[in-house]
């Protein structure tokens, strides 16, 4: 989420960036992401629904949005706890309009060549 900012911004707002160093970061979406786009706009849709504290919609989140070692380390139960409590308590259309915007998002090259 933050590379994909970080790239918007100097399109919209250059005064407010004066260096930017990104890591494992791109500015397209590859295939495989665009075949999850109807999977990530159901889950968009669940959580906006019912919110984000249903086990099946906490199990999305955490597989699309943490590495595989976080999410199935068992030392790290209780920081995947407490992100759970997070994720269930966040704000429905805040966090809908934060997925949408991450996982449905537009080529940001055009607007990084500005």
């Amino acid at each position: 989420m933050g590379g994909f900012v970080g790239l918007r911004l100097p399109a919209g707002e250059p005064a407010l960036l004066r260096s930017l160093t990104l890591l494992n970061t791109r500015t397209t979406v590859t295939a495989k992401q665009v075949s999850k786009f109807p999977k990530y706009l159901v889950l968009s849709g669940v959580a906006l629904l019912m919110g984000a504290s249903l086990p099946v919609l906490l199990r999305g989140i955490e597989k699309e949005l943490y590495g595989q070692a976080f999410w199935t380390d068992p030392g790290r139960a209780a920081e995947r706890g407490v992100w759970r409590k997070r994720w269930a308590n966040a704000d429905r259309w805040s966090l809908v309009s934060t997925s949408r915007g991450l996982s449905v998002r537009p080529d940001v090259r055009d607007e990084s060549a500005r």
